[in-house]
């Protein structure tokens, strides 16, 4: 399974990589950006994003507390 996830990890890093060397070299990106699937099913619902992030909020500082006396 983590081979899986590291492949697809890699494919959308490359996909990324390309996408910002266009945009750098002033390519017209358009066209790709409206190939990408905007689906309902490929939308994470608001609900589940707002309960991501309270949870991330709420357990976050606990896992990496910050000094923020240091700057």
């Amino acid at each position: 399974m983590l081979f899986n996830t590291t492949n697809g990890i890699n494919r959308h890093r490359r996909v990324v990589y390309v996408m910002r060397r266009k945009i750098l070299e002033g390519d017209n990106i358009k066209p790709e950006i409206e190939r990408l699937p905007m689906s309902e099913s490929s939308r994470i619902d608001n609900a589940a994003n707002q309960r991501i992030i309270q949870n991330l909020s709420k357990n976050l500082p606990a896992s990496f507390p910050v000094d923020e006396g240091k700057n």
